[in-house]
């Protein structure tokens, strides 16, 4: 079993950084530019690794993520992926008990 960092699960790609930046842009924002982000790691797909990432962040902080669900939307129109794993977390999280 290998243990990987919050950063190396996502191909690189950082989870601070992105949620920083919906924090400070919002999330139509933070998902433009995870959308054209570069994958460091080339052993990963990614669009998964993107997708993974923003999932977990929707999961992380829902209520900032809802806010903005049209934009997000457009924000992330062309990679299906992304725009899916937008949807899915927010419907999970809406199925968590609290």
């Amino acid at each position: 079993m290998r243990v990987t960092s919050w950063i190396e699960s996502h191909g690189g790609l950082s989870a601070e950084a992105f949620a920083a930046r919906a924090a400070q842009e919002g999330p139509a924002a933070a998902v433009g530019h995870l959308a054209t982000a570069a994958v460091e790691r080339t052993d990963v797909d990614a669009g998964d690794a993107r997708a993974g990432l923003l999932s977990d962040l929707v999961g992380q902080e829902p209520q900032l993520w809802a806010r903005d669900a049209d934009g997000v939307a457009a924000a992330a129109a062309d990679d299906p992926a992304l725009l899916s794993a937008y949807f899915n977390a927010r419907l999970r999280v809406g199925r968590s008990p609290v």
